[in-house]
């Protein structure tokens, strides 16, 4: 009895410690066409991202390779909002489909993880996409070199700040 009490109890636990993060799928944000509202988001493993489908034509899913190996992948349908609950520590690409071409993706920090970075230099992406996600991948580097992503003073708006350690 005492066993079900403590699994019940670390069950709660765990799962009043997960939170839900949102992201829009904007036509225009900060000055620039079709991009999402968070360009790097941290989380933590349990936690939720929800995808706004705030305007049309948009969608939301991960580039393939660029998701840890042992992820599922995911899609969302065009025009409806989507959800993914993240278990496994990696970074995470995602794009909106229609509007890659123009830059529209993101990053997903799951646990602080950034194990499989070398594998998103060498994703094949339309130039827009790439330019946009090397952009984003020096934001991590510059992360490494010890420059918290809330204090970098050139640092863009959209982008969360690091989870307490």
């Amino acid at each position: 009895m005492k066993i079900r009490i403590i699994l019940v109890l670390v069950l709660m636990t765990s799962t009043a410690q997960a939170k839900e993060h949102v992201v829009e799928m904007l036509n225009e944000h900060q000055g620039h066409m079709m991009r999402f509202s968070v360009s790097i988001l941290n989380v933590a493993s349990g936690d939720t991202v929800i995808w706004k489908a705030t305007h049309k034509t948009h969608n939301v899913e991960f580039i393939d390779g660029g998701i840890p190996a042992t992820s599922a992948p995911f899609k969302s349908p065009y025009n409806q909002d989507g959800q993914f609950t993240f278990n496994v520590p990696g970074l995470y690409v995602f794009k909106c489909n229609a509007h890659v071409g123009m830059g529209m993706l993101g990053l997903v920090i799951v646990d602080n993880n950034l194990s499989n970075l070398v594998a998103l230099r060498t994703l094949k992406l339309p130039l827009l996409a790439r330019d946009r996600l090397d952009e984003l991948i020096k934001t991590l580097s510059d992360r490494g070199r010890g420059q918290p992503l809330n204090k970098k003073p050139n640092m863009p708006a959209d982008v969360t700040p690091l989870p307490s350690q």
